[in-house]
């Protein structure tokens, strides 16, 4: 049967889909690949790109497998027209059989919607929720989709974005690390346990930021 994997968020998630075609390389895999062309949405910043990493549709005829990557920095806004057949035409490449890894920090909330980390992380909770509706009411029509923890990140003053940067890079402590946790991912995985306990037939998996791309 033929394996179908679908990799949508930031920069981050793109470095893993590219790590994941180089280890098919190296095991002798035939990988061929070409551009794909995902749905648009009215804010451009929800799958734009700052580091040439362009939408892209993989094939590996020898192991039976087709592999996509597209940029997802921000999920459409809860209750936003259109969102639905959005979601439909972006999870559409993995099909019902196949596995959507996705993941949207509230980084660009803060710098495209103009919000405070606290109120771009409230945003991203409210665009996940609607999200994990969708999902429950598709059900088996969309693919298994598998949300990805966000990394808290190197941003100066506790690793969360604040909406100006002056350091390319700053130390992350651990008690910071888990306060960005504690407010970016933590409410979003208490989301997905409420929809499973309310009986919800296709509730979101959960899967580290590190998760093993090879087994």
């Amino acid at each position: 049967p033929e394996t179908r994997l679908l990799l949508l968020g930031d920069s981050t998630v793109r470095y893993q889909f590219d790590a994941l075609l180089s280890w098919l390389r190296r095991t002798g895999a035939t990988v061929r690949c070409k551009p794909a062309k995902p749905p648009t949405w009215s804010d451009p910043m929800l799958a734009e790109s700052a580091y040439d990493n362009l939408p892209v549709d993989c094939s590996s005829p020898t192991r039976g497998a087709l592999l996509g990557a597209r940029m997802l920095n921000l999920l459409p806004g809860a209750g936003a027209r259109g969102a639905a057949q959005f979601y439909d035409e972006m999870f559409a490449p993995a099909g019902p059989s196949g596995v959507v890894v996705l993941s949207a920090g509230p980084w660009y909330g803060v710098k495209r919607r103009k919000k405070s980390p606290t109120e771009a992380a409230a945003e991203l909770q409210a665009d996940f929720a609607a999200l994990q509706r969708l999902a429950c009411a598709r059900g088996a029509a969309w693919p298994r989709l598998l949300w990805r923890e966000q990394l808290p990140q190197h941003f100066e003053g506790g690793g969360a974005y604040k909406g100006k940067v002056t350091k390319a890079c700053a130390p992350l402590g651990a008690a910071d690390a888990a306060a960005v946790y504690e407010r970016s991912s933590a409410p979003l995985l208490a989301t997905v346990r409420a929809a499973a306990a309310g009986g919800c037939a296709r509730p979101l998996g959960w899967i580290p930021a590190f998760w093993p791309l090879v087994g």
